[in-house]
This record gives C-alpha cells, sequence and structure tokens, in this order.
C-alpha cells in the first residue's frame, strides 16, 4: 500500500511538473477522516484506559484526520510526508497547536496516521481546546524512503511544514488558531521535539513563535552522552536503536558511512535488522527481542574499536551532527525525565539543561518524573506533566493559561500556583462553606498525603513528601471536587 501511494504521488508531481519552492511546503496535498468521538465517547476511552476523570478535562468531541503534506527530505529535494490532526468539534475559541512528535516504531502501523498507540495523545490534546498535531515524519507513514530516524534537520523540517498544513487545514475547516505553539514528544519524540523547537527558533522565527517546549526522554547528545552509556556495560536494552540509526544514517550520509550492513553488524543480526527494518511490519518489541541485549556482540568488533577509540570516527561525525542540546532556546523548556530509564539515558537532560543556561538561556528546566521509572513507565507522568504544563500557559476565551489552570475546570474551587514548585493553596470560593479534607492520591490511586481536618476556606500546603509528579488532589466540601495536581 506504501509503495502504491508513493507512485501515485510521485507521478502526479511529475505530471504536473511539480517544483516545492520554499513557500510551497507545507501544502496539503490530501486529507482523509479517520475517526470521530463525542465527548461522551472521548471520555469512555480513557475510562477504559485506566485513567480517572481529572486526570483529562473533556470538553470537546474529536474528529482525527491524516493528511498528506508537502515538505523537504534531508537533502533538501522535495517530498511529501503524512501526519494525523485531531481538532476538535465545534470550538468555542481560537485555539493553540499542540504538537507531539511519537517515539520510536518499527512498523506502520503505529504511526499517528495510522492511529497507533499514540493517537490517544493527540485526542487528549483536543478534547482540552488544543488542534493535535502528530508528525509522522519524513519515510515514515506513506511518504517515500527510508525513515529519517534521529535526523534532526529533517526532522525539524517536517514539523515545520505539518505546522503550515495544520494552519491551512484549520483555515479549511473554518478553526480559528491564537498563534501558540506548544511542542512535546517522548523518546524519539524527545530528540524530535528539541529539533523542531531548534528548528523554528532558529531559521523560522519570522513565521512561528514557540510558545513552549516539553521534550521528553530524548537523545539530545548522540555522540557523548548516550553513545557512552549504550556501551558502558555489557548490557542495553535497546540495541534495535542502533540498528535504525546506523540504517537511517547510512541513507543520508553515504559518503561518510560507506560500509555495507555486513561491514558494520555481526551475522545473523545483519540480516535480521536489514530485512526487518526494511519491511517496517515487525513491533519495536519483537524485533528486539531478537538481537542480543549486549551491544558489543551485535556490531563488528574492529569498526566498533574504531569508532569508541576515534572522536573523529565518521560514525561520531554523523551523530555529533544530530546533537541538538549546544543552543540557547527563547521559548521555557521544560524537559521530563527518569533515572531508572535504561533505554535513554537521563543525563542528557541535565547535559542539556546547563548547556542552555550556559549560553544565556533563561526558563529552563529539567524535572525528574520518577527516579525509580524505566522508560516504558517514565510515559504517562511524563507526558501528562508537559500537558498540565501546556494548560497552564494555554490561551482560551481570553483567560490566560494561569486563570484556567486554577480553576482545573471547577467554578469553587481554586488551586494555585499548580504546577507547584514549593507550596500550592486551596480557596473555597463559597462564602458559607469549608474545605473538610484534602487527600493527594498518586497516578496509581494511593493515598500519598492527607489533610483530614482543615475546616477554612482557604489552606497552603507544601511539598514536603511529594516526588516531582503528577497527583489527583481530593477536596472534601460542599461535595468532592478532584483536580490534578503537579508538583516540580
Amino acid at each position: 500500500m506504501k509503495k502504491l501511494f508513493c507512485f501515485f504521488f510521485s507521478v502526479l508531481f511529475f505530471v504536473s511538473g511539480v517544483c516545492l519552492k520554499a513557500q510551497e511546503r507545507g501544502q496539503v496535498l490530501a486529507d482523509t477522516l479517520l475517526a470521530a468521538y463525542t465527548a461522551g465517547q472521548v471520555a469512555n476511552l480513557y475510562s477504559q484506559a485506566g485513567l480517572p476523570p481529572s486526570v483529562i478535562n473533556v470538553e470537546y468531541g474529536i474528529e482525527e484526520y491524516k493528511i498528506t503534506y508537502q515538505t523537504i527530505d534531508a537533502d533538501g529535494s522535495p517530498t511529501f510526508a503524512t501526519g494525523l490532526l485531531v481538532l476538535p468539534v465545534n470550538p468555542t475559541c481560537p485555539l493553540p497547536l499542540g504538537v507531539y512528535n511519537h517515539g520510536t516504531f518499527t512498523d506502520y502501523a503505529s504511526m499517528p496516521s495510522n492511529l497507533g498507540q499514540e493517537h490517544m495523545i493527540g485526542v487528549s490534546y483536543a478534547t482540552t481546546g488544543y488542534v493535535g498535531v502528530l508528525p509522522d515524519l519524513v519515510g515514515y507513514g506513506d511518504s517515500p524512503g527510508f525513515p529519517n530516524y534521529q535526523h534532526a534537520r529533517s526532522t525539524g523540517t517536517a514539523n515545520v511544514d505539518m505546522l503550515r498544513a495544520a494552519r491551512l487545514f484549520c483555515q479549511q475547516k473554518g478553526i480559528d488558531l491564537n498563534g501558540q505553539i506548544f511542542i512535546t514528544g517522548y523518546s524519539q519524540g524527545g530528540h524530535s521535539a528539541m529539533s523542531a523547537h531548534r528548528e523554528l527558533e532558529l531559521y523560522y522565527s519570522d513565521e512561528f513563535t514557540v510558545t513552549a517546549c516539553a521534550p521528553l526522554s530524548g537523545a539530545y547528545d548522540m555522540s557523548g552522552t548516550q553513545t557512552d552509556f549504550v556501551f558502558s556495560d555489557n548490557h542495553y536494552e535497546g540495541n534495535v536503536y542502533l540498528g535504525f540509526i546506523i540504517m537511517a544514517f547510512k541513507e543520508i550520509y553515504p559518503n561518510l558511512l560507506p560500509w555495507s550492513f555486513s561491514e558494520v553488524f555481526l551475522p545473523p543480526y545483519d540480516t535480521i535488522l536489514y530485512n526487518r527494518l526494511t519491511a517496517f511490519t515487525t513491533p519495536l518489541g519483537e524485533l528486539n527481542g531478537m538481537l542480543p541485549t549486549d551491544p558489543h556482540l551485535l556490531m563488528q568488533p574492529d569498526l566498533l574499536e574504531a569508532f569508541l577509540s576515534d572522536p573523529n570516527h565518521p560514525f561520531r561525525q554523523v551523530l555529533r551532527d544530530n546533537d541538538v542540546y549546544d543552543w540557547a532556546p527563547t521559548a521555557p523548556v521544560q524537559m521530563g525525565y527518569c533515572e531508572g530509564d535504561s533505554s535513554i539515558y537521563y543525563q542528557n537532560a541535565i547535559l542539556a539543561r546547563n548547556t542552555f543556561i550556559a549560553n544565556g538561556a533563561t526558563n529552563i528546566q529539567a524535572v525528574s518524573r520518577g527516579a525509580a521509572f524505566g522508560h516504558g513507565e517514565c510515559i504517562l507522568p511524563a507526558i501528562l506533566a508537559a500537558k498540565n504544563w501546556f494548560d497552564s500557559l494555554k490561551e482560551t476565551c481570553g483567560q490566560t493559561g494561569i486563570e484556567q489552570s486554577i480553576t482545573s475546570g471547577e467554578t469553587n474551587l481554586q488551586v494555585y500556583p499548580n504546577p507547584m514548585a514549593v507550596n500550592t493553596t486551596f480557596m473555597l470560593n463559597l462564602p458559607d462553606k469549608v474545605m473538610t479534607k484534602i487527600d493527594i492520591y498518586d497516578m496509581a490511586g494511593r493515598l500519598v498525603k492527607s489533610f483530614p481536618r482543615v475546616n477554612v476556606q482557604q489552606y497552603t500546603i507544601n511539598k514536603d513528601g511529594l516526588a516531582p509528579g503528577i497527583y489527583l488532589a481530593q477536596v472534601t466540601a460542599d461535595r468532592t471536587y478532584r483536580i490534578k495536581l503537579v508538583v516540580n
């Protein structure tokens, strides 16, 4: 199907004499409505996923569209890419764009535009008053060629052009935008989010203004921090990443990386990786299970030794070309990570934060989302914390995000500041009522802190005993209030 789709558009470009000039990038070539849900159906989806109603404040029904748009490849040549746009139905105000970049996948079915598992992240944005923008990226989805995995510049331009396509599509649908752009992504998506933010600020600042960026568990220093981590001992849980990135970079940098696949990888893994990644139908976990856990048993020893001992080895050069930590963001950045992550070393975020600040950037944070969490366990708290941070900055219906974050959908109870840095205050806006109890639950539903005899209209708590993360605050007053509370 992908080959037929690519052939069709290649013929279309040829017959039409299409030449993708800079101003033509971002044009929508095709769109397809994939799914539509009422607000009630969205709430049921999240209930079935085991998420409490307070985590996602469902406001709108949504529609999910697959779009095909014009963009450029790694060498600047014209191509097209696909992605998923998730729109709220009948929004009452101008909307921000909420961009989510997907994690590492090795099969077409998992792509956002194929309604893979991460499409629900786009739904969570749209149902709360964003336009969800989920790029497949170049080489993924229906885009021709091999995926440009972890390639910073083409990832950035694919994001730029999908934002252009999103604006055009929203205009066609009569949806007004408020100019705000929020960018996030997890794992590969963390690197992608940082790449997109850098691309937008360094090269497209006259067209777009990033409001905030939350890269999550990304390898921002691939050439140093992440490489040293992968080869630091004889066990690494993500050796499929090595095969994926080398195969992608061999396509993008053929002159720097002239080796054949069998000259890079030991048998039978050279054949397994090449065949499976070329077909792109094997899920990530399944493919990773076909590989040894020791990266030293995956690669040809002479080439590996040369790479590890030479800071200017061609492999090191192409990795360095795609590092995204050494610049100075203008928009606020809040990186999320987990110290127990054995796939992406959390020190990537610490290095990026320190380098950004040394380069003169302000409003830079690197926040732990769970010291004991592994790469998979970190996903939910990191993504929810990023969303909540964006909600606190979002402008809707004439209110600033801070005002909306305070109310969190409630008119009688205010919680501020939220996220909480040191203290936060609960205020009940009912003259003849008081709060009698405040309970704080973690995302697993465990009671972690309780204030049983409050009996006041305003009460301030501190974060002692609360690790950074997302919690559910349950307040007993004239009725029970449940509000999402974020601790930084």
